[in-house]
């Protein structure tokens, strides 16, 4: 059979064992190489992650995340409900027009992200929140 041509429908691929075991083999060989390797970490600044996971509108870490679907948006389910009672019908970081609640989901698995990120949020801003008094040197409560 010439380069040009094509092989029929009816014949077969031909395949020998041997061709298929080597691609067994190799793959792995690789699977062996990545459980020698150690395990690699990354150090990462939290207080960068925490303004990714900020509620825009009581600016602490998001708790049960509600998402406004038209943009987007993440904020408290608290504070998105609060604000749309007082009849703001729009998201409060790009004022785009929200119709009801139906325009809002819930977003567990962002919540499982939050949880994952901070397994402790109360302390996380219990320590930030002493840390930004100290830097300003505001007084220390119960003194």
């Amino acid at each position: 059979m010439s380069s040009r041509q094509k092989r029929s429908r009816e014949e077969p691929l031909e395949a020998t064992e041997t061709d298929i075991s080597e691609v067994i083999d190799a793959d792995t060989d690789e699977d062996e190489e990545e459980e020698v390797e150690e395990e690699e970490y990354v150090t990462i600044d939290m207080s960068l992650v925490r303004k990714e996971v900020e509620c825009p509108i009581c600016l602490g870490i998001i708790r049960k995340t509600s998402t406004v679907m038209e943009c987007l948006h993440r904020f408290c389910r608290k504070c998105i409900d609060k604000s749309m009672r007082l009849g703001n019908k729009e998201c409060p970081s790009c004022r785009t027009h929200l119709a009801s609640r139906r325009s809002l989901k819930d977003d567990p698995n962002y919540d499982i992200l939050i949880a994952t990120l901070f397994p402790n949020i109360d302390k996380f801003e219990e320590e930030e929140f002493a840390s930004l008094e100290e830097e300003l040197g505001l007084p220390k409560k119960g003194i």
